[in-house]
């Protein structure tokens, strides 16, 4: 089997759409994982659905992670600027954050009532800053229990930058929302070292280029990966390269 070649894959813009209609064909007639076990990179296989290119299927295959598409409304300029297929995946992310949440947060005897920031704006900043949402979720849960602690609500520094065991804090927010994407280049800028290592290595050794760790519980990476596989094995969707579609 063939397929458009690297060089029309790696610029969206000059797909035409012959090979569009060849692309779709190919994904419905062999599926998303023969294309991948036939060479096509799962992230461009994500970048050509997330651009629209490739329609009717999935990159993984659990579809009750998914909102039933008949249920949304995706408005014809919608408020980020970006195509329909990626804004109604967000639209579904922000959906199973909020479950994810209530859920954890009615073990507790709280509800989403109680939070000080908005659940969507952590879908938002993984989706602009390719950032893992499932990590980011896991560290806020970690971190403060969804910015519930008490430390949180006095500095809204949600995931505990500035917060030190000696009880000094250093680094507070004007409101906890405004924790959020300073956290997610930190994390990419001083730990993932702008790209050379990745979610998988950072889990390993939650240490910046200085060799500093992020935090001193030794338990830390472990807990870390514990909350993060729960919250993957119950929401699928929220993987970046999870494309949910009809």
């Amino acid at each position: 089997m063939t397929y458009a070649g690297d060089a029309q894959l790696s610029n969206m813009n000059r797909i035409n759409d012959k090979d569009r209609i060849d692309l779709a064909i190919l994904v419905e007639k062999y599926g998303s994982d023969v294309l991948l076990s036939e060479g096509l990179n799962k992230k461009k296989l994500a970048a050509l659905i997330g651009a629209g290119i490739i329609a009717g299927t999935t990159i993984l295959n659990n579809p009750s992670s998914c909102i039933n598409h008949d249920n949304v409304e995706i408005e014809a300029n919608n408020p980020y600027g970006i195509n329909n297929i990626d804004y109604e995946n967000i639209l579904n992310k922000e959906k199973l954050v909020r479950e994810y949440i209530s859920d954890i947060l009615s073990k507790h005897g709280k509800t989403l009532d109680d939070l000080q920031f908005n659940p969507d704006n952590i879908v938002i900043a993984s989706y602009q800053y390719e950032y893992d949402l499932p990590l980011l979720l896991a560290q806020l849960q970690i971190e403060s229990h969804f910015g519930t602690t008490e430390r949180a609500r006095r500095t809204n520094s949600m995931f505990s930058v500035g917060a030190y065991d000696n009880g000094k804090d250093v680094v507070k927010y004007s409101n906890q929302d405004a924790s959020i994407v300073p956290h997610i280049k930190l994390i990419k800028k001083d730990y993932m070292l702008d790209g050379k290592k990745d979610v998988d290595q950072i889990l390993q050794n939650f240490v910046n280029h200085d060799g500093k760790r992020y935090a001193s519980n030794p338990n830390y990476e472990n807990d870390l990966i514990k909350t993060r596989n729960s919250i993957i094995s119950k929401y699928p969707g929220l993987l970046n390269d999870y494309i949910c579609l009809d």
